[in-house]
């Protein structure tokens, strides 16, 4: 009886050191991807995305539909359109970015955002929101 406490007890270690090893990787994959990946850091972007609900009403309405791309975002981490990996900017490449997505906000707007994997956890990254005209830059379209 006390040797198979002793083996649980082992196991459970093991799956601690196992999950504490992967929350560290998860924690370097988003550093790398929010902080350095668009140019903005965690806190600018949220800076940036608070501000558009108290600009004007065409503002409103962006920040509107970028919460409910977040949320769509949440449910199925696969949903936006993927791009092709060609055409993704060697900025965001140089950051882990290679599965790189889009979704189509109203107004010509685009929210744009990878999918970076661990082995336990999948996580979705928003990189930045564009207009039409600096997202054909962006990308050489």
């Amino acid at each position: 009886m006390k040797w198979a406490v002793v083996q649980k007890k082992e196991r459970d270690f093991e799956d601690t050191l196992r999950e504490r090893e992967q929350k560290q990787a998860l924690k370097g994959l988003l550093w790398k991807a929010v902080v350095q990946g668009a140019g903005l850091s965690v806190l600018a972007l949220l800076t940036a995305f608070q501000k558009l609900g108290h600009g004007t009403t065409e503002d409103k309405e962006l920040q509107s539909a970028i919460s409910r791309a977040m949320d769509a975002i949440q449910e199925n981490a696969w949903r936006g359109i993927q791009l092709l990996k060609r055409l993704i900017p060697r900025k965001y490449k140089t950051y882990g970015a290679e599965n790189l997505r889009k979704i189509n906000l109203p107004n010509g707007w685009r929210l744009i955002y990878f999918i970076g994997k661990n082995e336990a956890v999948t996580v979705s990254t928003i990189l930045e929101w564009l207009d039409h005209k600096n997202y054909e830059r962006r990308f050489k379209y």
